[in-house]
């Protein structure tokens, strides 16, 4: 029972240090969504592009926890996005933050993101590397206390 409340009491102290992270980046996504508004309204769109809702899985390589994952991504200039993930770890337990991804579209038409951030003492940098091609986004990830993979489709009509 000790060990349980210990869990419970380690999974409120990661939740508050990731919505706290995660509410910081808001301000920022949003004010730099503005700008981007505001700003070349015309930009082509990649046939790549990642702007929208994604949605599937992550697994760590360490542990072999995976789990449900969703992203939103939203551009905020040519080479960049805001990308809002949520998901859940041990089944249960929900998490949420936002991060700022940079973009390169390669030869192939494919498109590189890649991305860091900072997600509290506990938990450390987050990093990732992922590549979308047409409807697949296929990432890999890197924190502290963890490493693994998510493979994401488009959601074309996914509501939440």
């Amino acid at each position: 029972m000790q060990k349980l409340r210990l869990v419970l009491g380690l999974v409120v102290v990661l939740q508050a240090g990731i919505l706290a992270a995660d509410q910081q980046s808001q301000a920022s996504s949003d004010s730099a969504a503005v700008a981007a508004a505001a700003g070349d309204a015309t930009a082509s769109v990649q046939a790549s592009d990642p702007a929208g809702t994604w949605s599937g899985s992550w697994c760590s390589s360490r542990n072999g926890h995976h789990g449900p994952m969703r992203a939103e991504f939203c551009r905020t200039c040519d080479n960049q996005y805001s990308v809002r993930f949520r998901g859940k770890f041990w089944g249960i337990v929900p998490f949420a933050y936002r991060t700022t991804l940079q973009a390169s579209t390669n030869s192939d038409g494919t498109v590189t993101l890649t991305g860091s951030r900072r997600l509290g003492l506990l938990l450390g940098t987050f990093s990732m590397q992922a590549t979308v091609t047409g409807n697949t986004l296929k990432a890999t990830y890197c924190s502290k206390q963890d490493q693994g993979t998510f493979t994401m489709s488009r959601c074309g009509g996914c509501n939440d």
